[in-house]
Formats: structure tokens, sequence, C-alpha cells
């Protein structure tokens, strides 16, 4: 596109005769196609193909989408009567004055992390992770956590335990389902072949087991538990997925393509993670 030789909206080579003309593993074409997607750049069809998207534009792709945004944040604005100067002081009363502390919640290290960190980088939240089973369990250290909280995070596969312990306490809970994005990139890739998942705990792997167990080619998920198993038992090529506690200690070198990394919640539960956010800074303005 950039050269000119593909216009918006022109259909680009499958994935697979792409992997024939590059010389490469058809699973990393798709990884590929996957992450344009995400940027805007390209539009899978299903059963179709993969286009060009029409109001892509590479030179200055992503600074171009940004201007784009806090322009429509800014009209936003005009069309709820803020003058276009107000927007930024009301964002920042909006989340910058009460920080909220969240007991995360998972069964394994992996999920566990992941949560308290995007939880933490993105939404500034301040975090406490707590296993599930010593939250069904509860000691001092628990206790003292889920009072001094302001909100329970966990996924929606932990939900209605989590629930009826937190609501015991007194305390809110978020249930967040999972990016989608994730689950059908590595739908895809499963579907074309082998794919290895880097992790820390082995309860993760249980967990990504039974959750692709009847997907098309689930039984190409495999695994390497860091402090268990040697990694350089991945064959070479083959697309890997490392969770961010295994980044930590992993070294992929060259010889294997690593799946680019993606936000943990799925929209909706962001958006429902920025309200409790939100509101508690709006809230507190009205006491």
């Amino acid at each position: 596109m950039y050269l000119g030789l593909l216009r918006p909206g022109d259909r680009v080579l499958a994935a697979r005769a792409q992997a024939r003309r590059l010389g490469v593993d058809p699973r990393l074409v798709m990884a590929a196609y996957a992450e344009l997607e995400r940027e805007g750049l390209v539009v899978r069809r299903e059963r179709s193909g993969v286009y060009l998207a029409r109001t892509a534009h590479v030179p200055g792709g992503p600074a171009e989408q940004l201007v784009d945004w806090a322009a429509e944040v800014l009209l936003q604005g005009l069309a709820r009567g803020l003058r276009v100067r107000e927007v930024p002081a009301l964002l920042e009363r909006a989340v910058g004055s009460v920080p909220i502390r969240a007991v995360c919640v998972e069964c394994n290290d992996d999920q566990l992390y992941s949560l308290c960190e995007e939880l933490g980088n993105d939404y500034g939240f301040e975090t406490v992770p707590l296993e599930l089973e010593r939250l069904v369990r509860p000691g001092p250290r628990e206790r003292s956590a889920l009072s001094q909280a302001d909100l329970v995070v966990t996924t929606s596969s932990h939900a209605d335990e989590v629930r009826r312990v937190a609501g015991a306490h007194g305390k809110a809970v978020a249930a967040v389902d999972l990016n989608p994005e994730w689950s059908q990139q590595m739908l895809d890739l499963l579907e074309a072949g082998a794919v290895y998942l880097v992790a820390t705990d082995a309860r993760f792997a249980s967990k990504m087991r039974a959750m692709f167990r009847r997907a098309h080619g689930g039984s190409n998920m495999s695994f390497v538990i860091l402090g268990r198993d040697d990694p350089a038992s991945i064959p070479a090529g083959t697309p890997v997925f490392v969770t961010r506690k295994a980044c930590e200690r992993f070294d992929a070198g060259a010889a294997l393509p690593v799946l680019p990394g993606m936000r943990v919640f799925a929209p909706d539960s962001a958006r429902r993670l920025l309200r409790h956010l939100v509101q508690a800074n709006i809230g507190q303005e009205e006491e």
C-alpha cells in the first residue's frame, strides 16, 4: 500500500499463499494479519479473505488515528455543552483524584499477575493479588486486604464463588471477560497447526486446555512451564504465546516467533472498570 501497489479495499494474499511467497510458516502470517487488523489496517471477512481497510493510511497511521480519536472526544464534549478547553480538566477530575484499591483473585499465578499488571499500569488501580484458595479460606492477611478494598476483580470463570465471599465482606465484584481478540487469534492459529504457550504455573495450562479442548485443532496446543519444562523443546518456527509473568524469565531468541501481547480485558469489561474509577472520583466531589 505504501508503494501504491495496493489500494484501500483491495484483497491481500491468503495466509498460505503469502507464507509460500515469503518462505515462512502460515501461522506467522495469520498472526501478522491479526495484528494488522488490531491496528485498523486490514479487515478479515469470514470465508472471503483479508482486505486492506478503506480508511487505512500507512504513513503516520497511529498518529493520525490519535488525532481522529482526540477530535472525536472534543466533539462529544461540545455536544454536551462543554468548551474545548474544559475537557482536559474534566477528564483529570474523573480519574485523577481517587485511586481504586482492588483485590485481584485468580486460580493461577499467570492470570493473577496479568490482572494486577493491567489494572495497575493501564488504569492506575492499587492492586493486591489473592489466590482463589486463599480467598475461600481467608486468614488475617486476606481479611485485611478485603476490608481495605474498594473492589474485588476476578475473571468470569470464578465469578459466583468470588461474589459469595466478597459479598459477605460487603465488597463489590467486577467479573471480567478476557479479550476476545486473543481467543480468536488462538483459535485461528490452532486450526493451522501447533502453538506453544509459555507460562510459570501449571494451573494456567490446565485452565487453557479446558477452555480450548472442544475447539477445532485444540489438540495442537502445547505448554512449556518454566522451571519444569525445557524451553529448548519448542520446535523452531512454532508460534509462541508467552504470559506476562513468564516474559520476565523467558528469552525466545531468534528461532521462535513470539505472538504480540494484548490487553487482558474485553472492551465491555474495561468499560465497567472505568465506570468504577470515574464514579469513585465524581462521587467524592459530590460528598
